[in-house]
């Protein structure tokens, strides 16, 4: 019987025949064609002429033919695919390199069904994708559904005599043939006669532009449908400004259509906050624009960069001699690593895809190596991946002689620790350093100096921030009393500006970045000032102002210093109703007085109009709320013999309308309403006289 094996694997670990099974996608050099009767070996990429599907023979070559097993067709077809397509349209002077819409042009030609294709909610999105299932469903047209049968005798023969623009044209002719057959069996109905529509080329040939610059004439409304449908939807060539990631100026990034702007501006309703260009980084593009602006995602790899494929292909844990536990077996074009991944990716502890710590096999032999016991099965890697994905993910570390069981797991309490650590020591979430201390974790040491200074972070960084790398890692004991000392000047710094219970959490985050060295005295000053009146001028940190909306801080007093003095005023002013503010306003009008001592003049004029615009029947714009209610506040104490509530509408309303016999009624009127005793003791006074004798009563007059 054929089937297909791992082509590495079987070259490297003693001829082992690791069998691939439905579901394994691979590259086709990557696999050979085994004969398990007859040891035979062929090329991954061909189809055995003497094997025989379903008791046919492939080919009519003589000799004796085997079975090709069932597990081996679809994983043929998944792995092959691209390539024997390309195969395919190389006889229509067509490449995958081909802009997409000349493959919808291809597409039209043929008759094959687009629509839909990139649209949201199809499975088909990326011009990759687009192009496979325009050729996929050209070879089943033509091939009588070979590719979606999985047909293998049929790939054959068109492996053997490639499809040609004759081989179609007999095709069609064909198909019209069978068509008239089918035509004249059913009873003629009258036709109507159709107006022949001609195409109109008036205003062509036209240029149209994608969102690379790329350029594409059509020549006819047919061929500006196809091309629209292939991204080139811009009249003008957009200007593309060509750099790489590393290189994008500060305060830049790309939008989902290509272009090149400031962060946090948008055009033509695409935002600048990616990264990388389209397709790129966290930059997902978009298929047409006019496409709702998408959101970031995970890294992609940068501009330029091949970042290569693998394929997991055992998800058990392989239990190997002598080394630490969670090895996994990589199988690397041939080559065997043993890698651990490290714990804390996509943001959990570092930014991107996971990193991996590689440890290359000692002689390529996982029994020399003393991995496992000769007698022992050789298991089935973890993955197979190739170079490109394996140099863009991992960090080859030594070999496995560097490794000891005696660590059980060097991982068991990574992402707690990194967490923990990253406030006091910022470098240790840079993948870099991330791989440096992995290493060390995994080898059961520490990172050297000469480890350090080889990373980016160390030769990207100030004299201040260096030194403190060392000190953390070389005498713990001083490192520990510097960050006290930090917090404690911290704390006394923030009561000094204004801030009183400030949260511990609030404390230790500002003075890991004095003691690492990432803010120097004079910026950490600034910074808490700055904290401290939300309502100062200044440059504030973003990393700062990014902790604090992500923070919830509670019980944290800021500067108070002239809100009482702006609540006086607008009490002296305008009076406990009208001159009543919130603490946000009262706070924010303290930070311009602090900021602009010559804005206390514009305040009081702007209390004045609005005092007489309040109480309009007492027009000297000298008079305060307080001249203004003094009188009326003794009027009530003779009439009550008690103070009223200020902030009671009647009063107000009483005050502003500045008429004395009125006012009297009205403080009667309540003070009846709110039984006040000296309001009821002088009416019930003042009806016994009118009366003369008899009594007053709560339920009527009594004589």
């Amino acid at each position: 019987m054929w089937i297909l094996i791992d082509k590495q694997y079987y070259d490297s670990v003693a001829k082992t025949i690791l069998e691939f099974k439905p579901g394994n996608v691979v590259d086709p050099n990557g696999m050979y064609w085994y004969n398990t009767v007859t040891e035979e070996k062929l090329p991954g990429n061909i189809i055995p002429s003497l094997g025989k599907v379903n008791g046919v023979q492939i080919s009519n070559q003589l000799g004796a033919a085997y079975n090709i097993s069932e597990n081996a067709i679809p994983v043929w077809f998944d792995s092959n695919k691209k390539l024997v397509f390309e195969n395919i349209i190389s006889q229509f002077n067509l490449t995958f390199n081909n802009k997409l819409n000349e493959f919808f042009a291809f597409a039209n030609k043929y008759n094959i069904n687009t629509s839909g294709l990139g649209e949201e909610g199809s499975e088909f999105q990326t011009r990759e994708e687009i192009k496979l299932k325009i050729i996929e469903d050209f070879v089943n047209k033509y091939l009588n559904n070979a590719w979606e049968n999985k047909d293998l005798i049929g790939i054959y023969n068109i492996q053997q005599e490639p499809i040609t623009e004759e081989f179609i044209q007999e095709f069609n002719a064909s198909e019209e043939e069978t068509v008239e057959e089918i035509e004249e069996e059913i009873e003629e109905e009258p036709e109507e006669e159709i107006e022949e529509e001609t195409e109109t080329t008036t205003g062509f040939p036209k240029t149209y532009y994608n969102a690379d610059g790329e350029e594409s004439i059509v020549n006819n409304p047919t061929e500006e449908y196809y091309a629209k449908q292939g991204g080139y939807n811009l009249t003008e060539k957009p200007t593309v400004e060509v750099v790489e990631e590393e290189s994008v100026p500060p305060g830049k990034s790309w939008n989902a259509i290509g272009q090149l702007g400031i962060t946090g501006q948008s055009n033509d309703g695409y935002e600048y906050k990616f990264y990388d260009r389209p397709g790129y980084g966290n930059n997902p593009g978009v298929t047409n624009i006019g496409d709702p602006d998408p959101e970031p995602v995970e890294d992609q790899g940068k501009f330029g960069e091949d970042t290569g494929s693998g394929e997991q292909v055992n998800t058990e844990t392989i239990e190997f001699n002598n080394i630490p536990n969670e090895g996994l077996l990589w199988d690397v074009e041939g080559s065997l690593y043993i890698v651990y991944e490290v714990p804390g990716a996509n943001g959990e502890v570092y930014e991107g895809s996971p990193v991996y710590m590689a440890y290359e096999v000692i002689d390529n032999d996982i029994y020399k190596a003393g991995l496992l016991t000769e007698g022992e099965t050789a298991p089935q890697p973890n993955a197979i991946v190739d170079k490109t994905f394996f140099n863009n993910t991992s960090v080859v570390a030594g070999n496995t002689n560097q490794l000891s069981a005696l660590i059980d797991n060097p991982f068991a309490s990574f992402v707690e620790t990194i967490t923990e650590q990253s406030q006091v020591a910022p470098w240790i979430t840079d993948p870099e350093m991330i791989a440096l201390l992995a290493e060390a974790a995994i080898e059961d040491r520490t990172v050297t100096d000469a480890e350090w200074q080889t990373t980016n972070w160390y030769q990207t960084h100030n004299q201040t921030e260096r030194d403190w790398l060392r000190t953390y890692y070389s005498d713990p004991s001083t490192a520990t009393q510097l960050t006290t000392d930090s917090q404690i000047s911290v704390a006394n710094s923030l009561q000094a500006a204004g801030v009183s219970n400030a949260p511990e959490a609030l404390i230790n985050w500002v003075a890991g970045k004095f003691v690492s060295g990432e803010w120097s005295q004079t910026y950490t000053t600034e910074q808490i000032s700055l904290f401290a009146d939300p309502y100062a001028t200044g440059k504030r940190d973003e990393s700062f102002e990014n902790y604090l909306s992500s923070t919830a801080l509670t019980g944290v007093d800021r500067t108070t210093e002239r809100e009482n003095e702006v609540r006086e005023l607008y009490i002296k002013w305008l009076g406990p109703t009208l001159g009543k503010l919130t603490d946000q306003e009262a706070a924010e009008i303290a930070g311009r007085l602090r900021d602009d001592p010559d804005y206390q003049d514009q305040l009081v004029q702007s209390l004045k109009q609005s005092r007489l615009a309040a109480f309009s029947a007492y027009t000297n714009p000298e008079l305060t709320y307080e001249d203004i209610a003094r009188p009326w506040r003794n009027l009530t104490t003779s009439v009550w013999g008690q103070t009223a509530d200020e902030t009671q509408g009647w009063w107000q309303e009483m005050v502003k309308s500045n008429d004395f016999a009125q006012a009297q009624n009205t403080l009667r009127e309540k003070g009846l309403e709110q039984d006040i005793t000296q309001v009821t003791t002088d009416a019930t006074q003042a009806l016994q006289q009118a009366l003369g004798q008899g009594t007053v009563s709560q339920s009527g007059v009594n004589v």
